[in-house]
């Protein structure tokens, strides 16, 4: 997945903070807050909110199907897909049209994904194994 700064997600003030506290990478920001234990005790010791922490690590795991580009996750979220269990409440072309309509107003990537493309996302979500609680 990589670093926090590459994400696109995260302000540049909260990565300094986590970055303070040894967190680097998403890998690393998944370890610390996919579990409510962690996550409430990362909130504590750094002051960032723990529903900011919950939406973020929600994020990163739909970064977790490796063909979602990462630019795409802030109109994912826009049109409703806020974690990967989303996903499965999805129509691949009723997602494509609004992901375009969306991108058409961000421009937050190149290309929209075809529905082909979005389709095996839905599947791969559906295989997945949430982690974050």
């Amino acid at each position: 997945m990589g670093d926090l700064k590459e994400i696109g997600f995260v302000d540049d003030a909260y990565v300094e903070v986590l970055d303070e506290m040894g967190i680097h990478t998403v890998e690393e920001f998944m370890a610390q807050a996919a579990d409510v234990a962690n996550r409430s005790e990362l909130a504590v010791i750094t002051e960032i909110p723990e529903k900011m922490l919950l939406r973020w690590a929600h994020l990163c795991e739909i970064l977790n199907i490796p063909e979602i580009p990462g630019g795409l996750v802030h109109i994912l979220e826009e049109a409703g897909v806020k974690e990967v269990r989303d996903f499965r409440n999805q129509n691949a072309k009723h997602l494509h049209d609004k992901l375009v309509e969306l991108n058409e107003v961000k421009s937050a990537v190149d290309t929209i994904p075809s529905k082909d493309d979005i389709q095996l996302w839905m599947d791969k979500a559906a295989r997945m194994d949430p982690k974050v609680v």
